[in-house]
């Protein structure tokens, strides 16, 4: 009885290690448009930089995307805090990007004093009422 116990907790653990062995497998974002994909539905979509760009504080990393030209493109910007929340979620998925750091976003903190940031090392967004505070800046653009 006890060797039918050892082999079924064998076979079991094997199954269950299986089981959604692709949805865990990292891939990495396809390049297109300038930047990483973030998603694309029917042909257009988000895309991020491929690098982050700089280490800065909000007035200069609002006034970097405005004036970004790269890989041929001049209409990046800083993302909303629901788009850099969709880019934290493809570098989790895909396993491409380094998730830590903080990031900004061009959204405004709820009492207007601020910005929304996102820490890539756990999806968490949070306001920062100072926007001399430096955070990392990643640019999108749609296509």
């Amino acid at each position: 009885m006890k060797k039918i116990l050892i082999s079924t907790a064998i076979v079991l653990s094997v199954v269950l290690l299986s089981c959604g062995k692709e949805d865990i497998k990292p891939t990495s974002p396809e390049i297109k448009s300038g930047g990483l994909i973030v998603y694309e539905i029917d042909g257009h979509g988000l895309v991020v930089t491929a690098k982050e760009i700089g280490f800065m504080n909000w007035q200069d990393a609002s006034n970097t995307c405005d004036t970004l030209v790269l890989n041929g493109y001049d209409d990046w910007y800083l993302p909303t805090k629901d788009e850099l929340n969709q880019v934290y979620l493809m570098f989790k998925k895909t396993g491409n990007g380094i998730l830590n750091g903080c990031y900004w976003s061009s959204t405004k903190s709820n009492n207007g004093v601020g910005h929304c940031i996102q820490l890539f090392f756990d999806g968490m967004q949070m306001e920062d009422p100072n926007d001399g505070n430096k955070y990392i800046l990643r640019a999108v653009r749609v296509f």
